[in-house]
């Protein structure tokens, strides 16, 4: 007898997501454990089963080979200790790079840190943004996008290369330059808190305009709720 009902019930749960699929389009799974579903214009099919399927699944990190060069020579290469984070703004000077006004009109709660490598070292400098993966997988490709488009043109404006990551290092994006194809305007009259001169890779007197690429994994989950 309970076999049968095993039986039965499976063979409803395929019939229900058949129906789902003619009826509604493609299905959408959910992330809420014990449930399957598919979602059309507010209305909500629901199976009830069990399945790891509709958990969300460890996220492992991209293949090397997967990942844009820029984004391998970054990891290869990054400094062993920050040099400027979040929580550390000089007192004696301007800080550079600044990520606070960007962080406070944009970052919001998404950003849980970020740290600043490689001063000095045009190129190879970077900047890893970390954020809540919780908070990041509600945001949609489009918002994804304008985060480290905003940040990263940010960061690239100092000399920076942008990288950002979950609390796992596990590379959501992306905002990579080459620094070698344009030449800074300076800030004038403005020093650093190590009073060396401020670059300005975004002003528009540079005498090529930078070329940067921007970077989204889209291996990453995005929650439907």
């Amino acid at each position: 007898m309970s076999r049968l009902f095993l039986l039965l019930k499976g063979r409803l749960a395929t019939v229900r997501q058949a129906s789902c699929k003619l009826q509604l389009g493609t299905p959408r799974l959910g992330l809420k454990a014990g449930m399957m579903g598919c979602c059309w214009g507010g209305v909500v099919c629901l199976t009830h089963l069990i399945s790891d399927i509709a958990i969300a699944q460890p996220r492992r990190q991209p293949a090397s080979d997967a990942l844009p060069m820029e984004l391998q020579t970054l990891i290869e290469n990054r400094p062993d200790g920050p040099i400027i984070s979040a929580d550390t703004p000089s007192q004696k000077g301007f800080t550079v790079p600044s990520l606070w006004w960007t962080n406070e009109q944009f970052g919001e709660k998404l950003v849980s840190d970020w740290k600043a490598y490689g001063v000095g070292q045009v190129g190879n400098q970077q900047i890893n943004v970390r954020v809540r993966p919780e908070l990041w997988t509600r945001y949609t490709y489009f918002e994804r996008y304008a985060f480290v488009l905003k940040f990263g043109s940010d960061a690239s404006s100092f000399g920076y290369q942008l990288m950002v990551l979950d609390s796992q290092d596990f590379v959501l994006g992306a905002y990579t330059c080459d620094f070698a194809q344009s030449d800074p305007q300076f800030i004038p009259s403005m020093l650093d808190e190590r009073s060396q001169p401020i670059p300005d890779y975004a002003d528009p007197k540079s005498t090529q305009a930078l070329p940067c690429r921007l970077w989204l994994n889209p291996n990453y989950p995005r929650s439907v709720f």
